[in-house]
């Protein structure tokens, strides 16, 4: 933090939690960060390198019909006569995904759903929203664990790590019976 004397924080809300329905639950299982996971190295490591490959192919046996008259047979990669594929690199965690680490800090910004949390007016949520500004301006930060002591919603211990630098994404929208957060991620505060 950038000012390290103690924040106090108390309670301008109250926040309750709304139940998930079956739909919501079974698409949580289903779509997890371990999904998430599987798409970056399938799109990363399987499917750019795929359409690398098959670009230069083409080019070479291009140029090659053009040199030549007629494309050479070339050796393949692999020992088999096939491609060789490194599965190793899957499990590289200081690896980059399209410009994104994979090192683990001990959970994921993208486990954070604001919406399930229900006020019931839209002065608690402007009250919500100016108390996170003030922190972030006073502060440098405001954490999950600060947004979580707003509404009156029991916290983690990993949700001090998590939170914003940057409160221009911070709002609100109406619900059906209430009124839903709308904050961009959390990033990890370190």
């Amino acid at each position: 933090m950038a000012d390290e004397q103690k924040k106090e924080i108390r309670p301008v809300a109250h926040g309750r939690i709304k139940e998930k329905g079956l739909g919501e639950k079974a698409a949580e299982a289903f779509l997890s960060e371990d999904t998430r996971n599987v798409k970056n190295y399938i799109l990363w490591d399987v499917l750019i390198p795929g359409i690398k490959n098959a670009v230069a192919d083409v080019v070479i046996g291009g140029i090659e019909m053009m040199l030549f008259g007629s494309t050479r047979g070339r050796k393949s990669s692999g020992s088999r006569g096939g491609s060789y594929v490194s599965y190793s690199s899957y499990y590289d965690s200081d690896r980059s995904v399209g410009g994104r680490s994979r090192v683990d800090r001990g959970g994921s910004s993208s486990n954070y759903d604001f919406s399930n949390i229900l006020l019931d007016s839209r002065g608690e949520a402007e009250e919500v929203i100016s108390s996170m500004e003030e922190l972030v301006k006073r502060y440098g930060e405001a954490s999950v664990a600060d947004l979580c002591q707003l509404v009156g919603v029991t916290s983690k211990f990993t949700d001090n790590r998590w939170g914003w630098t940057d409160c221009r994404d911070f709002s609100y929208k109406r619900s059906g019976r209430g009124y839903i957060l709308d904050f961009a991620r959390p990033i990890y505060l370190d």
